[in-house]
């Protein structure tokens, strides 16, 4: 527990950055006033780090959904289904978005070294429209 004021400062913030609850929802459940709880959020740049953190969590979460529709993809294939020309365009098309939505979400801050999805998806895309 941090000594300034008796308060636990790391879960106050942890509270902060893992949920949509306001800043004044925050302080009044909290016990700290909010100019208090603003100035401090301010200062150690608070809304970035949840904006940060919430691109992440959508990023990683575009990746699950990306990896499971790859998945049903290479199932259906692997199973011989036989699938129309506009079954593959339409699938074609849902990676497309998908690799789009990622691509908007590595502009707002997220290109790290991380791979853009179209390159990911690459192999698979060349193997569908074959």
């Amino acid at each position: 527990m941090s000594w300034e004021s008796g308060r636990d400062w790391e879960k106050i913030r942890q509270d902060y950055l893992n949920s949509s609850i306001s800043l004044r929802a925050l302080a009044e459940s909290s016990g700290v006033s909010l100019s208090t709880l603003e100035k401090r959020s301010s200062r150690e740049g608070w809304q970035q780090m949840r904006k940060q953190r919430q691109l992440e969590l959508g990023s990683a979460r575009l990746e699950q959904v990306a990896d499971k529709l790859l998945g049903s993809i290479s199932r259906a294939l692997d199973q011989g289904e036989n699938l129309e020309a506009r079954d593959y365009k339409a699938l074609s098309s849902a990676v497309k978005e998908l690799g789009e939505i990622k691509e908007q979400l590595c502009s707002a801050g997220l290109k790290g070294g991380r791979e853009p999805l179209e390159v990911r998806l690459a192999p698979e895309l060349e193997e569908l429209s074959g």
